[in-house]
């Protein structure tokens, strides 16, 4: 059997995907390649490629932990060039597109208690990083290596001051294509305040 490539992720508002579309329609195709609307989410923690057997665990420590925690209001603040790898933004060659959020304490809380259960009782191993959390979206991807050729930041930065609590946290995975990543729902999990009565 096949291990699943998983991640949890948070699904964004309508109203959101509504203006995000708008910014997408404004970017030329022929450099860009835009993410498609059913692929705009907020990852929280990628877990790789994870055991059959595992997901169960999964699953449980995932209730477990959002039925106890509070939904984190959750700010973007504005698009962007994200950056060149992973060590952080290079402005000379960026690779995409993002919208970025602030700094969120809540869902850095949030994404350690998943994690370090993860880590102890499913046996996941996790890469962890040192840095906050800092919530982004990708909106399109570079199709060109060449800089000189991208527009200027001022074309590409937009204001977009957005805040949302959301109301859960997925379980998703992720097949590789030729044409990009599909994604699959596999689970939602309710934060405290939108338990079901």
């Amino acid at each position: 059997m096949p291990n699943h490539r998983l991640f949890l992720a948070i699904k964004l508002p309508r109203e959101l995907l509504a203006q995000l579309h708008s910014y997408q329609e404004q970017l030329n195709p022929q450099i860009f390649r835009i993410v498609e609307e059913d692929k705009l989410h907020l990852t929280l923690i990628f877990l790789g490629y994870v055991e059959e057997e595992k997901i169960k665990k999964i699953q449980d420590i995932a209730l477990e932990i959002t039925q106890n925690f509070q939904p984190p209001l959750i700010q973007f603040l504005a698009t962007a060039y994200g950056p060149a790898r992973a060590g952080g933004p290079n402005p000379k060659f960026p690779r995409l597109i993002w919208l970025e959020g602030s700094p969120n304490h809540g869902l850095e809380q949030l994404k350690k208690a998943l994690e370090k259960e993860f880590l102890t009782k499913a046996k996941i191993d996790l890469k962890e990083e040192n840095r906050l959390f800092l919530p982004h979206i990708t909106l399109a991807r570079i199709k060109t290596s060449l800089p000189n050729n991208l527009p200027p930041e001022t074309k590409i930065n937009t204001k977009m001051n957005f805040s949302f609590a959301p109301p859960s946290l997925w379980l998703m995975e992720s097949h590789l294509h030729k044409e990009g990543a599909q994604y699959i729902d596999l689970e939602e999990f309710r934060f405290k305040n939108y338990l079901k009565k």
